[in-house]
């Protein structure tokens, strides 16, 4: 889909107001998904190590402390 967009945009600068901001937001989309890549990596790992039901009670800790739920 960016692509298409910044395909367009060259052929058509007129029609948008800086054709150069693709590769800024193609490099966005790009650290953004690293990131959630890495996080369910993480999370994965979090899971397989120490376990679903641990996980739970923590973050239902968590969110007694915070005061969600009451």
């Amino acid at each position: 889909m960016a692509k298409k967009t910044e395909e367009d945009a060259m052929v058509n600068p007129d029609n948008y107001v800086k054709p150069g901001a693709f590769k800024t937001a193609k490099l966005i989309a790009l650290i953004s998904l690293i990131i959630n890549a890495l996080y369910l990596i993480y999370t994965i790992y979090q899971i397989s190590t120490v376990g679903w039901d641990e996980m739970m009670e923590q973050s239902r800790i968590q969110m007694e402390q915070m005061g969600v739920g009451q």
